[in-house]
């Protein structure tokens, strides 16, 4: 996973949006925090995450 990871949303899925919140500063943004190399990229709702996990894998 490289910084500025793009990173599919379940609440965005409906209109196809792609979020980017590097610094964890989305005010959804909760649960699940993503690293690289030891820095925080994304926080994400719980219900998120499985889409976000989908995503990630490709």
């Amino acid at each position: 996973m490289q910084l500025g990871t793009r990173v599919r949303r379940k609440s965005d899925g409906a209109n196809g949006k792609v979020v980017e919140d590097p610094y964890g500063l989305c005010g959804e943004c909760e649960v699940l925090v993503l690293f690289d190399q030891g820095l925080p990229l994304m926080r994400v709702k719980e219900k998120d995450l499985e889409e976000v996990e989908e995503v990630l894998a490709v």
